[in-house]
């Protein structure tokens, strides 16, 4: 008689991992509002229950893309500042490095507003924001930025251009940024 065949599942790892990217997939496709952790486990491949053993709901799962997202663009950046001479060549380097990566997904920066003004109501999800952005700022200023005040304010105008690029393609020039950290980073 033919030993009975063993069920096996798939490692939590890999679980995370296929959430995570089929997540990233309809928030950029519907929203975080509109996704569900039931549309997210069916592109998945899984049981709502396997989402909820990786994921206690669906704003860790965001919380997990954003951070994955982070890292990745400050490797990305920090590859091309490394590259770049120091100086002014320095500044513009950070800035076409910050634009070309919102480029490549141009509606991540909608995703991502959309998302933090839900978490701005909801104190947990507020804490968990601000520990994330307190994180890459201070990742910013390890990095060569000059201090906590420049990295706000990088920020804010990389955040605050990719909004306006979302809603005006036309009017966004990526030379903006660039010529902008320039100036604040060496002013005159």
């Amino acid at each position: 008689m033919p030993s009975p065949r063993l069920r096996t599942r798939p490692k939590r790892d890999a679980t995370r991992a296929a959430v995570l990217d089929c997540a990233q997939a309809l928030f950029a496709a519907k929203g975080f509002h509109r996704t569900t952790v039931e549309d997210i486990a069916a592109a998945a491949g899984f049981s709502r229950g396997a989402v909820y053993s990786s994921f206690p709901n669906k704003e860790q799962v965001f919380l997990a893309l954003l951070r994955r997202r982070l890292a990745l663009q400050a490797e990305t950046v920090a590859a091309a500042v490394a590259a770049a001479p120091e100086g002014a060549a320095r500044a513009q380097a950070l800035g076409r490095a910050l634009a070309e990566f919102a480029a490549r997904e141009p509606g991540w920066t909608p995703l991502l507003m959309e998302f933090w003004a839900y978490a701005l109501r909801d104190p947990a999800l507020k804490n968990a924001l601000v520990d994330l952005r307190r994180e890459v700022r201070g990742a910013a200023v390890e990095g060569g930025l000059s201090d906590s005040t420049i990295a706000l304010l990088i920020f804010a105008l990389a955040n605050g251009l990719g909004m306006e690029w979302a809603t005006d393609p036309a009017a966004f020039d990526p030379a903006i940024l660039p010529r902008t950290i320039e100036r604040l980073l060496h002013p005159g």
